[in-house]
């Protein structure tokens, strides 16, 4: 057979902005035998190979692709021929489009390493005599950009090139956001679901200095009581009990005594300074600022005690006006409020 002379037409063709990048490459060529057009079937073998050097001669050379399913390690002949009609030296075929008989499947990629270029090599037979391979080889400039829009460089998306909302946790494979990608203060209570955290999904410390279950400003819904510490120096009959920052102020009937303890430590009561002076089965007790208010029925009176120092109570004034029996004592601003069981009234006093 004479040897064959090519021209080779190589191109993409481009559709509507919205269609999918192709999976296969048109690929139209001219075959003249003797200075006569081939008229026939034709058998081709085609193989894509990556050139750093361009001269196709030092077996440096890296084959990409070819027809055939086994793609040759270096620039050898594919194993399998593609069938295609010949008319007046022109044909046509697709490569890359598996739907052909004996043609392979395009990778997702065929870019050429960085500083090589693509070319395409084809050997051609007339089904008479055997395969010549077609010179010159050709330099293929389009398909790896085209083809490489098939994935993405890393790096090539930013957040910039994303519409809000485009990912959305259906896209995002379990793992794939873990707390170093979070940045500080990402996520606060306004991008969170109601009930969206729950204890089950909280590393064990990872949530502090929120309390304890049941106590006001916890993070557990469910109240619980603990129990803490308790004391009970100089209590018989307490009856009445106020609390003020750090400590608690109770007053005993038995006793008749009025009793401060340090609570700054629940677990660690400390009793301080108490006082007894005009007082007798106490019944209520209330505190404002720097003095407790104080009333009992056995001496039918309202009483006030000066609390600055907890460990030196000072007895104040004391007023008994309209009081036989008082059970209770409120304060608010400037007044002090009082119940009285016996004359059933209530009586106000200026303090």
């Amino acid at each position: 057979m004479k040897t064959p002379r090519v021209s080779l037409l190589l191109f993409l063709l481009v559709g509507p902005l919205a269609a999918e990048i192709p999976k296969s490459i048109p690929h139209q060529g001219r075959i003249v035998v003797g200075g006569l057009n081939f008229d026939g079937t034709g058998q081709f073998k085609f193989l894509l190979f990556a050139d750093p050097d361009n001269n196709h001669s030092n077996n440096n050379e890296a084959s990409l692709w070819s027809n055939a399913a086994t793609i040759p390690t270096t620039l050898a002949e594919p194993t399998s021929a593609v069938s295609t009609t010949v008319t007046k030296g022109l044909y046509g075929t697709w490569l890359g489009d598996s739907s052909i008989a004996n043609m392979a499947a395009l990778p997702a990629s065929i870019e050429p390493p960085a500083g090589s270029s693509l070319y395409l090599r084809i050997w051609f037979s007339n089904g008479v005599a055997g395969f010549q391979p077609l010179a010159p080889d050709q330099t293929i400039a389009t398909v790896p950009f085209a083809l490489h829009a098939a994935r993405v460089a890393n790096g090539g998306v930013t957040t910039a090139s994303l519409a809000d909302g485009a990912i959305t946790s259906a896209k995002l494979a379990s793992g794939a956001v873990t707390g170093a990608k979070i940045a500080t203060g990402a996520v606060d209570a306004s991008v969170l679901a109601d009930g969206a955290v729950t204890a089950g999904k909280l590393a064990a410390g990872a949530v502090t200095g929120v309390g304890v279950p049941g106590e006001v400003g916890s993070i557990f819904s469910e109240p619980m009581i603990v129990a803490r510490d308790s004391d009970s120096s100089g209590l018989i009959s307490p009856k009445s009990i106020a609390v003020q920052g750090k400590f608690a102020y109770i007053v005993d009937s038995l006793n008749s005594r009025l009793q401060i303890y340090d609570i700054s430590d629940p677990n660690n009561i400390v009793a301080r300074d108490f006082d007894s002076t005009g007082l007798s089965s106490l019944r209520s007790i209330t505190v404002q600022g720097n003095f407790a208010y104080v009333v009992g029925i056995g001496v039918a009176s309202l009483k006030i005690f000066d609390i600055s120092n907890p460990d030196n109570i000072v007895a104040r004034d004391f007023d008994s006006t309209g009081l036989s029996s008082p059970e209770s004592v409120a304060v608010q601003g400037n007044f002090a409020y009082v119940v009285d069981n016996s004359t059933n009234r209530l009586q106000i006093f200026d303090v």
